[in-house]
């Protein structure tokens, strides 16, 4: 009961937080708010927190039901053996649109990082509006990116299972090289990934075939925001 009680305080507000107090909108406010970050540490920051190139990043994890319980899905990184959600780092064309009107503002820069990253690496499978994206659940995590800090906001949302092999006939059809950045797709129980959290592992046992999660995908579900999201998935 209490634990259904925590989890419904986190979710009803749409964000996934931790305990800091106020809400923080640059990656600058974070790094000299939080001098020694925590390994596995998330913090409150702006719905619409302002994105930077090369500075901030933002994706989704999708999750289905699947025939045993919930699933998740990963990609196979084409530059190294982890699988990880979809997403990536904002760029300049985001920022351009901030100061344009009340509505571009309205958006999200975060959000339009995510749904842009979403599109093109399911290659138009996944297509979710900035407005939308922003409405999710997500948990915002620090971590350093060529000597600067880097802050990557992850959003989960619940969505049909569309078969992997649809999306990987989609990745080997396109002409795009940018819509190729995998090397697999596949469901993965998210279960399975929630045993692997509690141990402190990146490694999932699949019934005996282990794979390994991208580190950051890992290091976001460590934090308490992250294993809250995930009892609430596998419940």
């Amino acid at each position: 009961m209490y634990r259904t009680a925590f989890l419904s305080s986190l979710l009803l507000s749409g964000t996934i937080l931790s305990s800091h107090a106020a809400p923080l909108g640059t990656v600058d406010a974070v790094e000299t708010r939080f001098e020694e970050v925590s390994q596995y540490r998330s913090f409150p920051s702006k719905l619409n927190f302002e994105s930077a190139a090369g500075r901030t990043g933002a994706g989704i994890l999708h999750y289905a039901d699947g025939p045993d319980g919930p699933y998740v899905l990963l990609g196979l990184r084409d530059d190294e053996e982890s699988w990880c959600n979809f997403g990536g780092m904002s760029d300049e064309k985001e920022g351009e649109k901030k100061h344009k009107t009340k509505k571009a503002q309205l958006v999200g820069l975060l959000a339009e990082t995510a749904a842009r990253e979403v599109e093109e690496e399911s290659n138009g499978y996944f297509a979710h509006h900035p407005h939308d994206v922003r409405s999710l659940p997500y948990i915002d995590t620090l971590g350093d990116r060529k000597g600067e800090s880097f802050l990557y906001r992850m959003y989960f949302k619940k969505v049909p299972m569309v078969g992997a092999e649809h999306l990987k006939k989609a990745q080997e059809e396109s002409v795009s090289h940018h819509n190729q950045e995998y090397k697999d797709f596949r469901w993965i129980s998210a279960k399975s990934i929630w045993r692997a959290i509690q141990s402190g592992t990146q490694e999932v046992d699949l019934n005996g075939d282990v794979i390994s999660l991208f580190e950051p995908l890992f290091k976001t579900l460590m934090t308490p925001a992250g294993q809250a999201l995930l009892v609430h998935v596998t419940a």
